[in-house]
């Protein structure tokens, strides 16, 4: 495409082609206003997959993944040593197994609807009225 209207791609390995590897999500807890930075130095990181806001105990949650252990536990330590990270918490995924997603409907239950109520404007007068 001219104009460079691609400005990147990605590729999504199905989860048996990555045996091996060590995957974990990594909760972390944001000292006073950081967190652009920290944002900014978390994707500076191979192993950081993806970075989420949330809301609650904590601030961020970064999807982890890396060849072994020895380089998960360089990743952690490198991570943790970022300005602005007060504490984090991780815990490695163990299995994610395919959930099928199942098309969800839900119904509305019925609800009464007031009558409307037909409005015109008396003449030189600005306020609607019912008539």
């Amino acid at each position: 495409m001219a104009g460079g209207a691609i400005l990147g791609f990605t590729v999504r390995l199905h989860p048996e082609t990555e045996h091996g590897r060590v995957r974990a999500i990594m909760s972390i807890a944001v000292e006073g206003r950081r967190a652009q930075a920290v944002m900014r130095a978390l994707h500076g990181f191979p192993e950081v997959e993806a970075v989420h806001t949330t809301n609650g105990r904590w601030d961020m949650v970064a999807e982890l993944s890396a060849a072994d252990l020895e380089a998960f536990s360089r990743a952690l330590d490198e991570i943790r040593q970022i300005d602005g990270i007060a504490s984090s918490e991780t815990s490695l995924l163990l299995e994610s197994p395919v959930l099928r997603r199942r098309k969800v409907t839900f119904q509305r239950p019925h609800v009464r609807r007031p009558r409307r109520v037909q409005r015109t404007r008396r003449k030189g007068c600005g306020n609607w009225v019912p008539l």
